[in-house]
C-alpha cells in the first residue's frame, strides 16, 4: 500500500480508469504473493479462494482474477472496474463459468457507474458466471449490497 492523504491506496492513478503501471504492478505482485503464501502455508483449499474488494480493492481483485483465473475461484467486487489500462494480459478464454458478483452505486461520484457497465460487458463477453447489481447509493457498500454479497458468496461456497 502507498500513503495517500491520511490513509493508503493500492496504487497511484494517472487518470480515472488508468492506474499508474509501476505502483499497480507492485501491489499486484504483493496480492499475488499473499495468495500463494496463504494456499501454501495454511490448510486453505486453493480451489475455494474468493477475492473481494471495494473500489481499488475491486480493481486489484478483478485484475488478478482476469490475468490469472486459475489462482482464484471467484470474485466479489464493489464499486470498481476492470483495470484495462494497467498493462495486464487478460486470459478471457479461461474466465468462462467463473463466478463474479459485481455491484456498483448508481450515484457513485468517485467511479461512475459507466465503469461497472463496461466491466459487465467484458465479463458477459467472456461468458463468466456473472451476477450484476446496481444500488441507489454513492461510492459505498450499503446494507442491501452487503447482504446480497454475503448471500451470493455463501451460495457459492456451499457448492464447493
Amino acid at each position: 500500500a502507498f500513503a495517500y492523504g491520511g490513509g493508503y491506496t493500492w496504487y497511484e492513478m494517472e487518470d480515472l480508469g488508468k492506474p499508474e503501471p509501476k505502483t499497480f504492478a507492485a501491489s499486484y505482485a504483493k496480492v499475488r504473493q499473499f495468495i500463494t503464501d496463504v494456499t501454501n502455508g495454511y490448510p486453505v483449499d486453493g480451489s475455494r479462494v474468493f477475492l473481494g474488494g471495494f473500489s481499488m480493492g475491486t480493481i486489484m481483485s478483478l485484475g488478478i482474477a482476469l490475468a490469472e483465473p486459475e489462482c482464484v475461484h471467484g470474485v466479489v467486487a464493489a464499486s470498481g472496474y476492470v483495470p484495462e489500462g494497467a498493462g495486464l494480459a487478460f486470459a478471457w478464454e479461461r474466465v468462462k463459468g467463473k463466478p463474479f458478483f459485481l455491484s456498483h452505486g448508481t450515484y457513485d461520484p468517485v467511479i461512475p457507474v459507466s465503469y461497472a457497465h463496461r466491466a459487465k460487458e467484458l465479463l458477459e463477453g467472456a461468458q463468466a458466471n456473472l451476477t450484476y447489481r446496481e444500488y441507489d447509493m454513492g461510492h459505498t457498500i450499503g446494507e442491501e449490497n452487503l447482504n446480497d454479497m454475503m448471500t451470493w458468496l455463501a451460495g457459492h461456497l456451499t457448492g464447493l
